[in-house]
């Protein structure tokens, strides 16, 4: 999964790295005084709040084939 940071900005004792889930800004603050560390800890935080999204979004799409009398018919489990 490829995470989206959409900024990421040292400050005096912390680094923030800014992104979107669940269809808000969201921001993860890291203390730290090295820079790639901090990255590397805001994409795993990042990663795994988009799993979690998409774990447990309810507007995913996911098309299921059902058959029928030789037709395919594509159902989304929202239907249900």
């Amino acid at each position: 999964m490829q995470v989206k940071v959409r900024s990421f900005t040292p400050h005096s004792d912390y680094f923030c790295g800014k992104f979107v889930a669940m269809s808000t800004s969201c921001e993860v603050l890291i203390e730290s005084e090295h820079e790639d560390l901090a990255q590397e800890i805001a994409e795993v935080i990042i990663r795994e709040a988009l799993r979690v999204e998409h774990k447990f979004s309810r507007y995913r799409t996911l098309l299921i084939p059902v058959m029928s009398s030789a037709m395919v018919y594509l159902i989304s489990p929202q239907a249900y």
